[in-house]
Protein backbone atom coordinates (compact mmCIF):
# COMPACT_ATOMS: atom_id res chain seq x y z
CA UNK A 1 0.00 0.00 0.00
CA UNK A 2 1.57 3.12 -1.13
CA UNK A 3 0.43 7.22 0.01
CA UNK A 4 -2.75 7.86 -1.69
CA UNK A 5 -4.58 4.67 -1.37
CA UNK A 6 -2.68 2.71 -4.08
CA UNK A 7 -2.38 -0.73 -3.48
CA UNK A 8 0.04 -2.30 -6.18
CA UNK A 9 0.02 -6.56 -6.64
CA UNK A 10 3.02 -8.26 -8.04
CA UNK A 11 2.18 -11.26 -11.15
CA UNK A 12 4.45 -13.64 -8.61
CA UNK A 13 1.84 -13.19 -5.68
CA UNK A 14 -0.92 -14.02 -8.16
CA UNK A 15 0.92 -17.08 -9.25
CA UNK A 16 1.49 -18.17 -5.18
CA UNK A 17 -2.02 -17.83 -4.49
CA UNK A 18 -4.44 -19.87 -6.93
CA UNK A 19 -7.63 -19.14 -4.44
CA UNK A 20 -9.20 -15.82 -5.08
CA UNK A 21 -9.83 -15.96 -0.84
CA UNK A 22 -5.96 -15.84 -0.37
CA UNK A 23 -5.51 -12.56 -2.42
CA UNK A 24 -8.52 -10.97 -1.05
CA UNK A 25 -7.36 -11.47 2.56
CA UNK A 26 -3.77 -9.99 1.16
CA UNK A 27 -6.06 -6.98 -0.26
CA UNK A 28 -7.95 -6.55 2.87
CA UNK A 29 -4.64 -6.36 4.58
CA UNK A 30 -3.16 -3.36 2.62
CA UNK A 31 -6.55 -1.81 2.28
CA UNK A 32 -6.40 -2.13 6.20
CA UNK A 33 -3.41 -0.30 5.87
CA UNK A 34 -4.91 2.75 3.97
CA UNK A 35 -7.95 2.84 6.23
CA UNK A 36 -6.04 2.80 9.65
CA UNK A 37 -3.62 5.51 8.17
CA UNK A 38 -0.37 3.78 8.81
CA UNK A 39 1.55 4.77 5.74
CA UNK A 40 0.72 8.85 6.77
CA UNK A 41 1.19 7.90 10.62
CA UNK A 42 4.85 6.43 9.32
CA UNK A 43 5.47 9.66 7.00
CA UNK A 44 4.90 11.84 10.34
CA UNK A 45 6.90 9.77 12.62
CA UNK A 46 9.73 10.07 9.37
CA UNK A 47 9.36 14.10 9.41
CA UNK A 48 9.92 14.56 13.40
CA UNK A 49 12.73 11.94 13.87
CA UNK A 50 15.12 13.46 10.87
CA UNK A 51 14.23 16.91 12.06
CA UNK A 52 15.33 15.33 16.14
CA UNK A 53 18.88 14.06 14.10
CA UNK A 54 19.29 17.65 12.12
CA UNK A 55 19.12 19.51 15.04
CA UNK A 56 21.00 17.34 16.96
CA UNK A 57 23.68 17.33 14.39
CA UNK A 58 23.39 21.08 14.73
CA UNK A 59 24.05 21.31 18.35
CA UNK A 60 26.87 18.64 18.34
CA UNK A 61 28.01 20.27 15.52
CA UNK A 62 28.86 16.79 14.08
CA UNK A 63 28.08 15.84 10.61
CA UNK A 64 28.36 11.99 11.68
CA UNK A 65 25.77 12.68 14.40
CA UNK A 66 23.64 13.70 12.18
CA UNK A 67 24.10 11.38 9.16
CA UNK A 68 23.74 8.70 12.18
CA UNK A 69 20.53 9.75 13.05
CA UNK A 70 18.96 9.87 9.63
CA UNK A 71 20.25 6.07 9.34
CA UNK A 72 18.24 4.95 12.19
CA UNK A 73 15.29 7.25 11.24
CA UNK A 74 15.27 5.05 7.51
CA UNK A 75 15.29 1.94 9.19
CA UNK A 76 12.55 3.14 11.33
CA UNK A 77 10.50 3.97 8.82
CA UNK A 78 11.42 0.96 6.23
CA UNK A 79 8.25 -0.66 7.05
CA UNK A 80 5.03 -0.82 9.34
CA UNK A 81 5.19 -1.27 13.40
CA UNK A 82 4.47 -5.03 14.41
CA UNK A 83 1.16 -3.43 15.82
CA UNK A 84 0.10 -2.21 13.06
CA UNK A 85 0.48 -4.98 11.11
CA UNK A 86 -1.05 -7.23 13.37
CA UNK A 87 -4.03 -4.26 12.91
CA UNK A 88 -4.25 -4.80 9.01
CA UNK A 89 -3.98 -8.51 9.37
CA UNK A 90 -7.11 -8.35 11.54
CA UNK A 91 -8.81 -5.58 8.82
CA UNK A 92 -7.77 -8.39 5.87
CA UNK A 93 -9.75 -11.30 7.97
CA UNK A 94 -12.52 -8.94 8.28
CA UNK A 95 -13.01 -7.62 4.83
CA UNK A 96 -12.08 -10.51 3.04
CA UNK A 97 -15.08 -12.37 5.21
CA UNK A 98 -17.39 -9.52 4.84
CA UNK A 99 -17.16 -9.46 0.83
CA UNK A 100 -18.12 -12.99 0.81
CA UNK A 101 -14.55 -14.72 0.85
CA UNK A 102 -13.65 -17.93 2.93
CA UNK A 103 -12.27 -17.01 6.28
CA UNK A 104 -9.53 -19.34 5.74
CA UNK A 105 -7.90 -17.83 2.94
CA UNK A 106 -5.65 -15.25 4.75
CA UNK A 107 -4.76 -18.17 7.17
CA UNK A 108 -3.84 -20.33 4.08
CA UNK A 109 -1.46 -16.95 2.93
CA UNK A 110 -0.14 -17.09 6.45
CA UNK A 111 0.99 -21.07 6.28
CA UNK A 112 2.74 -19.87 3.22
CA UNK A 113 4.48 -17.83 4.08
CA UNK A 114 5.79 -19.98 7.65
CA UNK A 115 6.78 -22.97 5.02
CA UNK A 116 8.83 -20.03 2.79
CA UNK A 117 10.45 -19.13 6.30
CA UNK A 118 11.23 -22.76 6.50
CA UNK A 119 12.67 -23.03 3.31
CA UNK A 120 15.11 -20.20 2.87
CA UNK A 121 15.52 -19.54 6.16
CA UNK A 122 14.41 -16.72 8.80
CA UNK A 123 14.85 -13.11 6.54
CA UNK A 124 15.74 -11.48 10.15
CA UNK A 125 12.25 -10.34 11.64
CA UNK A 126 12.91 -7.48 13.69
CA UNK A 127 14.14 -3.87 13.19
CA UNK A 128 14.46 -3.74 9.23
CA UNK A 129 11.37 -6.01 8.56
CA UNK A 130 8.53 -5.18 11.14
CA UNK A 131 6.34 -7.94 9.53
CA UNK A 132 5.25 -10.68 13.30
CA UNK A 133 6.53 -14.12 12.60
CA UNK A 134 4.56 -16.46 10.15
CA UNK A 135 4.01 -18.64 13.53
CA UNK A 136 2.65 -15.39 15.24
CA UNK A 137 0.47 -14.77 12.59
CA UNK A 138 -1.09 -18.10 12.08
CA UNK A 139 -2.00 -18.52 15.50
CA UNK A 140 -3.80 -14.97 15.38
CA UNK A 141 -5.51 -15.83 12.40
CA UNK A 142 -6.73 -19.32 14.37
CA UNK A 143 -7.95 -16.89 17.39
CA UNK A 144 -10.11 -15.18 14.82
CA UNK A 145 -11.51 -18.52 13.37
CA UNK A 146 -12.35 -19.81 16.90
CA UNK A 147 -13.91 -16.29 18.07
CA UNK A 148 -16.26 -16.89 14.67
CA UNK A 149 -16.89 -20.52 15.96
CA UNK A 150 -15.70 -21.83 12.32
CA UNK A 151 -17.24 -24.96 11.16
CA UNK A 152 -16.32 -27.47 9.59
CA UNK A 153 -12.40 -27.51 10.35
CA UNK A 154 -9.70 -28.37 8.66
CA UNK A 155 -7.47 -31.34 10.25
CA UNK A 156 -3.78 -31.68 8.72
CA UNK A 157 -2.41 -35.43 9.68
CA UNK A 158 1.16 -36.06 10.46
CA UNK A 159 1.51 -38.54 7.06
CA UNK A 160 0.79 -35.31 4.38
CA UNK A 161 -3.03 -36.04 4.25
CA UNK A 162 -5.61 -33.36 5.61
CA UNK A 163 -9.62 -33.75 6.70
CA UNK A 164 -12.43 -31.64 6.98
CA UNK A 165 -14.47 -32.64 9.64
CA UNK A 166 -17.39 -31.69 10.77
CA UNK A 167 -18.83 -32.85 14.23
CA UNK A 168 -22.57 -32.12 15.61
CA UNK A 169 -24.69 -34.10 18.28
CA UNK A 170 -22.31 -37.30 18.34
CA UNK A 171 -22.09 -37.64 14.53
CA UNK A 172 -19.11 -37.26 12.76
CA UNK A 173 -18.75 -36.05 8.62
CA UNK A 174 -15.22 -36.37 7.37
CA UNK A 175 -13.99 -35.65 3.77
CA UNK A 176 -9.94 -36.66 3.21
CA UNK A 177 -7.56 -34.96 0.89
CA UNK A 178 -4.88 -37.76 -0.05
CA UNK A 179 -2.60 -35.43 -1.75
CA UNK A 180 -1.81 -32.31 -3.46
CA UNK A 181 -3.67 -30.17 -6.81
CA UNK A 182 -3.22 -27.23 -8.80
CA UNK A 183 -0.86 -25.87 -6.68
CA UNK A 184 -1.95 -26.78 -3.07
CA UNK A 185 -0.81 -29.40 -0.67
CA UNK A 186 -3.61 -31.61 0.99
CA UNK A 187 -3.58 -29.05 4.63
CA UNK A 188 -4.52 -25.92 2.19
CA UNK A 189 -6.97 -27.87 0.28
CA UNK A 190 -8.58 -28.93 3.40
CA UNK A 191 -8.63 -25.38 4.37
CA UNK A 192 -9.94 -24.10 1.32
CA UNK A 193 -12.97 -26.76 1.72
CA UNK A 194 -13.77 -26.19 4.81
CA UNK A 195 -14.04 -22.26 4.22
CA UNK A 196 -16.41 -23.30 0.98
CA UNK A 197 -18.72 -25.16 3.07
CA UNK A 198 -19.08 -22.45 5.97
CA UNK A 199 -19.65 -20.03 3.14
CA UNK A 200 -22.85 -21.89 2.32
CA UNK A 201 -24.07 -22.35 5.63
CA UNK A 202 -23.82 -18.35 5.65
CA UNK A 203 -25.84 -18.68 2.38
CA UNK A 204 -28.84 -20.04 4.56
CA UNK A 205 -30.02 -23.76 4.78
CA UNK A 206 -28.07 -26.19 3.10
CA UNK A 207 -30.27 -27.12 0.11
CA UNK A 208 -28.35 -31.30 -0.91
CA UNK A 209 -29.91 -30.85 -4.89
CA UNK A 210 -28.29 -27.77 -4.66
CA UNK A 211 -24.42 -29.60 -5.11
CA UNK A 212 -23.70 -30.40 -9.02
CA UNK A 213 -20.38 -31.98 -10.46
CA UNK A 214 -18.76 -30.41 -14.04
CA UNK A 215 -17.54 -32.98 -15.53
CA UNK A 216 -14.14 -31.46 -17.72
CA UNK A 217 -12.51 -34.70 -18.58
CA UNK A 218 -9.23 -34.78 -16.73
CA UNK A 219 -10.85 -33.03 -14.10
CA UNK A 220 -14.39 -32.67 -12.25
CA UNK A 221 -15.59 -29.75 -10.35
CA UNK A 222 -17.95 -29.57 -7.49
CA UNK A 223 -20.14 -26.91 -7.38
CA UNK A 224 -23.14 -25.58 -4.70
CA UNK A 225 -24.65 -23.13 -7.18
CA UNK A 226 -21.99 -21.00 -8.14
CA UNK A 227 -19.78 -21.81 -4.93
CA UNK A 228 -16.79 -23.75 -6.43
CA UNK A 229 -15.95 -26.32 -3.51
CA UNK A 230 -13.89 -28.90 -4.91
CA UNK A 231 -11.93 -29.85 -8.11
CA UNK A 232 -10.93 -33.67 -8.96
CA UNK A 233 -7.91 -34.67 -9.97
CA UNK A 234 -6.40 -37.56 -11.61
CA UNK A 235 -4.34 -38.38 -8.89
CA UNK A 236 -7.73 -37.90 -6.24
CA UNK A 237 -9.62 -40.25 -8.12
CA UNK A 238 -7.31 -43.45 -8.63
CA UNK A 239 -8.46 -45.73 -10.84
CA UNK A 240 -11.57 -44.44 -11.00
CA UNK A 241 -12.58 -41.06 -13.46
CA UNK A 242 -12.53 -37.84 -11.74
CA UNK A 243 -15.97 -37.35 -12.47
CA UNK A 244 -16.76 -40.83 -10.55
CA UNK A 245 -15.28 -39.44 -8.03
CA UNK A 246 -16.76 -35.67 -8.22
CA UNK A 247 -20.31 -37.50 -7.96
CA UNK A 248 -19.35 -39.48 -5.10
CA UNK A 249 -17.71 -36.76 -3.58
CA UNK A 250 -21.33 -34.71 -4.00
CA UNK A 251 -22.99 -37.48 -2.42
CA UNK A 252 -20.85 -37.17 0.81
CA UNK A 253 -21.65 -33.12 0.58
CA UNK A 254 -25.46 -34.08 0.66
CA UNK A 255 -24.94 -35.94 3.74
CA UNK A 256 -22.80 -33.29 5.27
CA UNK A 257 -25.73 -31.19 4.69
CA UNK A 258 -27.58 -32.83 7.44
CA UNK A 259 -25.19 -32.06 9.91
CA UNK A 260 -24.78 -28.34 8.55
CA UNK A 261 -28.08 -27.41 8.59
CA UNK A 262 -28.69 -29.23 12.30
CA UNK A 263 -25.77 -27.21 13.42
CA UNK A 264 -26.89 -24.44 11.19
CA UNK A 265 -30.08 -24.29 13.66
CA UNK A 266 -28.67 -25.21 17.20
CA UNK A 267 -26.38 -22.01 16.69
CA UNK A 268 -27.62 -19.42 14.13
CA UNK A 269 -25.43 -16.74 15.81
CA UNK A 270 -22.56 -18.78 14.35
CA UNK A 271 -23.53 -17.66 11.30
CA UNK A 272 -24.14 -13.58 12.35
CA UNK A 273 -21.32 -13.53 14.83
CA UNK A 274 -18.98 -9.99 13.93
CA UNK A 275 -15.74 -10.72 15.71
CA UNK A 276 -15.12 -6.86 15.15
CA UNK A 277 -17.61 -4.93 17.07
CA UNK A 278 -18.15 -1.34 16.72
CA UNK A 279 -16.63 -0.93 19.76
CA UNK A 280 -13.57 -2.04 18.04
CA UNK A 281 -13.75 -0.12 14.68
CA UNK A 282 -13.88 3.05 16.58
CA UNK A 283 -12.05 2.72 19.82
CA UNK A 284 -8.53 2.27 20.71
CA UNK A 285 -7.81 1.37 23.85
CA UNK A 286 -4.43 1.71 25.76
CA UNK A 287 -4.64 -0.42 29.39
CA UNK A 288 -2.31 1.60 32.48
CA UNK A 289 -0.61 -1.30 34.98
CA UNK A 290 -0.92 -0.51 38.85
CA UNK A 291 -3.72 1.15 38.79
CA UNK A 292 -6.34 -1.46 37.94
CA UNK A 293 -8.37 0.97 35.71
CA UNK A 294 -7.95 1.43 31.62
CA UNK A 295 -8.01 4.64 29.63
CA UNK A 296 -10.03 4.49 26.68
CA UNK A 297 -9.60 6.63 24.27
CA UNK A 298 -12.37 7.16 21.61
CA UNK A 299 -10.70 8.08 18.43
CA UNK A 300 -12.89 10.11 16.81
CA UNK A 301 -13.49 13.07 19.75
CA UNK A 302 -10.41 12.63 20.86
CA UNK A 303 -11.80 12.04 24.70
CA UNK A 304 -9.88 10.16 27.12
CA UNK A 305 -11.89 8.55 30.23
CA UNK A 306 -10.60 5.81 32.86
CA UNK A 307 -13.16 2.98 32.88
CA UNK A 308 -12.57 -0.20 34.94
CA UNK A 309 -10.58 -2.90 34.18
CA UNK A 310 -12.35 -6.48 33.38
Amino acid sequence: ACPGGFIYVFKGLLDYMPDDAELAGVLGHEIGHVAKRHTVKQIEKNMWTQMASILAGIATGSADVMMAGMVVTDALAAGYSRADESAADRCGFEYALKAGYSPYGILITMYKLQQLSGEYGNPGWGLFDSHPEPEERVRRMKGLLETLQVTPQPVANADGTADVVETHDGRTWRFTFTGPANGNKAEYRADILAGALYQVKRRGPVQPERFIVYDRGGEATVFYDDLQLLTVTKQDAGSRSPADYAKQAAAGFREWAVLANAERAGNPQAFTIDPFSKKDRNKEKGKEKGNGKEKDTDRKTGVTKNVQAK
